[in-house]
């Protein structure tokens, strides 16, 4: 007589497999026509905007292409690359806009690093595999910005603007590597890093009037400061006093350095050229993401007043 084995209700048995997260599973990429029935003619209307922004959009195309390579003289803005970049800038102290772009492509470099280390961890805790984006992808994610520095590199005439895009690709490479290979549950602290690094670039042009330290302090502090929490206290007292102690020092070093580095500055009204436009965009950007979260929490809001003035 045959016996047959024990059955297992399903999702109780050990022979089940665990069930796989959603993050780690592989999303299938459409076809091109699919992927633009499914994104961009899924609807009546949907197909005419996108006929009428498609045909806009190749016109545009074309007159860009005509003045870029037909129509437009470019040699007068080769011949003065340097007050289209910087203006009335003193020359003398130019030094100062490359130490700024050193150093900020160091707060890059750095900034992303600490990106990946914190993606590294957030998908150990959660037993994900971690997979990085290959060359190719980054380069096509920031095709634009190498476009740009492509054209720039183009029209020059020395061989110090391609120096210094090599040493600062390099140094952001650097500060990449080592950021990257910071274990995760200290990434405070390279936030904290590429907050005074930028500052610090800043500093070396406008001069800040002497309180860029206090602007250096307050990451650094905060960041240290709670490492330090952290640890096993057997009073709340003792670790607050550990972690002002630990302020107060992160402070009085900061204010040190910065005495013995403190350059001055150049005044707001010499800076022009493409070096304004770039740091007018860079801050807006910054500043534009908390003032968007704001605006994303106060449509959600329950006051109906607040959520209709976000909303507008």
């Amino acid at each position: 007589m045959d016996i047959e084995p024990p059955t297992v209700p399903a999702g109780l048995g050990i022979a089940d497999p665990p069930p796989i997260p959603d993050q780690a599973r592989p999303h299938k990429r459409l076809p091109p026509g699919q992927w633009a029935k499914k994104n961009l003619f899924n609807t009546w209307y949907n197909s005419i905007l996108t006929i009428v922004l498609g045909a806009a959009v190749v016109f545009l195309a074309i007159q860009a292409f005509q003045f870029v390579f037909v129509n437009a003289r470019w040699q007068p803005v080769t011949d003065n690359l340097t007050l289209f970049m910087i203006g009335r800038f003193p020359r003398d102290e130019q030094w100062r806009i490359v130490a700024q772009i050193i150093l900020w492509s160091a707060a890059g470099g750095l900034a992303w690093g600490a990106a990946v280390a914190g993606a590294k961890f957030r998908a150990m805790q959660s037993g994900i595999p971690y997979v990085e984006d290959s060359t190719l992808s980054k380069v096509r994610r920031y095709w634009a910005l190498l476009f740009l520095l492509i054209v720039l590199l183009l029209g020059t005439t020395t061989v110090w603007p391609l120096v210094l895009t090599t040493v600062s690709f390099a140094t952001a490479a650097v500060t990449y590597q080592l950021g990257s290979r910071v274990p995760g549950q200290y990434t405070g602290l390279l936030w904290a890093g590429v907050a005074a690094v930028s500052i610090l670039g800043y500093q070396i042009v406008s001069g800040f009037q002497g309180t860029a330290w206090i602007w250096m302090t307050v990451p650094l502090a905060l960041a240290a400061s709670g490492l330090v929490g952290r640890r096993h206290y057997d009073t709340v007292r003792k670790q607050r006093l550990y972690q002002t102690g630990t302020a107060a020092v992160v402070a009085a070093v900061t204010f040190g350095v910065y005495s013995l580095l403190d350059f001055g500055g150049v005044g707001w009204d010499k800076w022009e050229g493409f070096h304004l436009s770039l740091l007018v965009a860079s801050v807006a950007i910054i500043l534009a993401f908390p003032l968007g979260l704001l605006l994303a929490l106060a449509r959600r809001s329950s006051f109906p007043a607040l959520s209709l003035m976000a909303t507008t």
